[in-house]
């Protein structure tokens, strides 16, 4: 089975607010392709028609298999590890072009993580990592 790069837009409310976007209600989903996952010394494949290449530097968390209804309870069971992420987007094709911001999102090498997968038994579990900054919050 293949799997899939799940991304979740507009979750850091600085990042959205200098956006000029709301906040949204629900996590805003989006996926990147499978190709566009690259190592962290793979070379970036800029697309022959880009408008404006940018990045942002996520968290990326790893799920260690085929996983689907999990419980809260149970979320930090399913992840094998935690790596450094790199987002990049062109923006032309993820607001100008219209549709899904996918695919601004998905080309080719547009997703390289690591070099370091750090298991999730080697990430501590603590009050500290909580999201402060997030407001999903049910209203």
């Amino acid at each position: 089975m293949q799997g899939k790069i799940v991304c979740v837009g507009l979750n850091y409310v600085d990042h959205t607010e200098e956006t000029g976007f709301e906040l949204p209600y629900e996590p805003l989903v989006l996926f990147k392709s499978p190709t566009a996952l690259s190592g962290p010394f793979d070379p970036i494949v800029i697309p022959k028609t880009p408008d404006a290449v940018d990045w942002e530097v996520e968290l990326g968390v790893v799920i260690g298999g085929f996983v689907r209804n999990v419980p809260e309870r149970d979320a930090r069971d399913v992840i094998a590890g935690f790596v450094v992420a790199d987002d990049l987007t062109d923006r032309g094709w993820q607001f100008e072009r219209g549709g899904q911001w996918s695919k601004g999102k998905s080309a080719d090498s547009f997703a390289p993580v690591g070099p370091w997968l750090v298991t999730s038994d080697q990430f501590p579990d603590t009050p500290d990592l909580a999201q402060k900054e997030h407001r999903h919050e049910t209203r």
